[in-house]
């Protein structure tokens, strides 16, 4: 079936010569017995630099991608090098010239565009890329880096593959004193984080403080999440079950409720839907059917670049479910299915690949209105542009594109408000209406990107007061706050239509929760509840109230 926006594509293994992952792999996921003689090699040489200068981004997998990552002998099929080379680069780690000439007869056979093909001569010791490759971040001085770590394998040629990538790439690299692994890591792009803890297992000399604190230091991330492992399998690497999709979004792996594991799952999925993202509200949490077993369905194992989706398919009843699953919670991407023979329930695709961020991106800051808005005739949108390549910005191409309860889009112009703050007035669709919008801005090197990331087919939305036809079976009603601006206090109002419990968080522009008072049982009726904020710093805050199944999000200001 084809639809509009979107296609599944499903790429079947070549029949050429070396296709596949080589045979003469020699080291497994698991450590080998002769590994596990020499751990007390891991870090031995490693020698720590100084952190990148601040302030620091850790740029996530789902934004702008130049360039994936893979290493030969192959853990992926060429064919799906071949799916990735048609619009994007690849670079590929080989150990010498003889080996690029086997790599590219093979890319020749199997049609895939060399003009998009790059190669590094470097020693590595297996193809699990995602473990010891790079994790990118952007400077205080808009600089795209790599922030390296001891990689937690005694296995000295991968955990060198960072420097070799940043030589390559012509970017500065940071030595970061962590033992760690790419497949236990994840991040937002706005300062949040998440792992197994694993992190700590294999970091017994520091504190869970020393820890957070390194990871502030070097990639900026000022909320880490570190998490039970629900997966309870040898390896505890948290892209086993779970996936940052977008800045608001999650994906997390689902067993049945006959699996002894289920309400670990279940506890994981209801941790994140109860964390607040850096929009103001709770991470949309999606989740994908992963049963294990044989075949495999390592559907959270797969790999994110630009506006394609690749993700394994090992034959299983439930591949077709997954596909459908990622096309509801990522619309307009296109998704592709990559079978192939050698996917684990705990070694799949993204972790034999990597990828390589934009170094010129054009990247687009903004916080988008969420959740009920407060009645009013208009609402300022604004958004912060930055080109990491130091390319000028088209005025022309900065604007906002919006409609009012599904009706026809419309464009309104962005105004420069600041260095690089471009803002522009939203008019109201009036009481009870539904909003939706996105950003889009353009510079001269011709990029040309869109906040949320997919544009239209999945926009930022709001309600103007309460949406249509929900309000009477909304547990939280006419949610307000004020005074907005506030000072020293702000009171929240809100009213219950039946005695329940009630959470209220607050959060700063970057997601950091900076107050989350204890969930208090109210009684059905109208409420205020203030709260001193003296102490916080000037600047826009979030709130949200979550009871039952409901949420309701709003902003206000401090200014001291």
């Amino acid at each position: 079936m084809r639809f509009i926006f979107w296609t599944t594509i499903v790429l079947f293994i070549a029949l050429g010569p070396q296709a596949g992952a080589q045979k003469n792999q020699p080291l497994s996921h698991t450590p080998s017995p002769e590994e596990f003689a020499r751990w007390d090699e891991i870090g031995s040489d490693f020698v720590p630099t100084d952190a990148p200068v601040g302030p620091i981004r850790n740029i996530a997998e789902f934004e702008p991608t130049e360039a994936i990552l893979v290493r030969y002998p192959f853990g992926v099929p060429v064919t799906m090098i071949k799916e990735i080379a048609d619009d994007c680069k690849v670079i590929t780690l080989v150990a010498n010239a003889s080996q690029e000439n086997t790599v590219r007869t093979q890319y020749e056979y199997n049609n895939v565009n060399l003009q998009n093909c790059e190669f590094i001569h470097a020693a590595s010791d297996s193809y699990w890329s995602r473990d010891y490759g790079p994790w990118f971040i952007v400077d205080g001085n808009n600089d795209v880096g790599i922030v390296n770590f001891i990689y937690n394998r005694p296995r000295p040629n991968d955990n060198q593959v960072p420097v070799h990538v940043a030589n390559h790439l012509g970017i500065s690299y940071y030595n970061m004193s962590i033992e760690h692994t790419g497949g236990n890591y994840m991040c937002d792009g706005y300062g949040n984080a998440a792992s197994t803890d694993l992190v700590w297992e294999e970091n017994p000399s520091m504190t869970h403080q020393d820890i957070d604190d390194i990871m502030l230091e070097y990639l900026g991330i000022e909320q880490y999440h570190v998490t039970d492992d629900p997966l309870d399998d040898y390896i505890k690497h948290i892209d086993c079950w779970g996936k940052f999709l977008a800045p608001d979004k999650i994906i997390i792996g689902q067993v049945p409720q006959s699996d002894y594991r289920y309400e670990d799952f279940e506890a994981i999925a209801e941790y994140f839907a109860n964390t607040i993202s850096p929009y103001g509200q709770p991470y949309r949490v999606y989740r994908v059917y992963t049963p294990g077993g044989y075949p495999s369905t390592p559907y959270t194992n797969g790999l994110i670049v630009n506006k394609k989706v690749l993700l394994p398919q090992s034959g299983s009843q439930w591949d077709d479910e997954a596909i459908a699953t990622y096309q509801e919670a990522m619309p307009g991407y296109e998704i592709i299915g990559v079978p192939y023979g050698s996917w684990e329930n705990t070694d799949a695709l993204h972790c034999r690949t990597h990828e390589i961020a934009d170094r010129e991106m054009l990247y687009i800051k903004h916080f988008p209105l969420v959740g009920v808005q407060p009645v009013q005739d208009d609402y300022t949108v604004s958004m912060d542009v930055t080109s990491y390549g130091d390319h000028a910005v088209y005025p022309d191409s900065m604007y906002t594109v919006y409609r009012v309860n599904e009706g026809e889009w419309d464009t309104i112009p962005m105004i420069l408000t600041n260095v690089n703050t471009w803002s522009a007035t939203l008019p109201s669709g009036g009481e009870t209406s539904k909003m939706e919008y996105f950003v889009h801005a353009a510079d001269e090197s011709g990029r040309s990107e869109e906040h949320p990331y997919i544009g239209r087919f999945d926009p930022h939305k709001f309600y103007v007061g309460e949406p249509v036809g929900i309000n009477e079976f909304m547990e939280l009603q006419e949610v307000n706050c004020y005074p907005n601006p506030a000072n020293e206090n702000i009171t929240i109002s809100f009213t219950l239509n039946t005695s329940q419990t009630v959470g209220i968080s607050f959060t700063d522009q970057e997601g950091k929760v900076v107050r989350q008072p204890e969930k208090r049982f109210y009684s059905k009726g109208n409420h205020n509840i203030s709260f001193a904020v003296a102490n916080l710093p000037s600047g826009v805050y979030f709130y949200t109230l979550n009871s039952g199944s409901c949420t309701i999000s709003g902003r206000f200001v401090l200014s001291h």
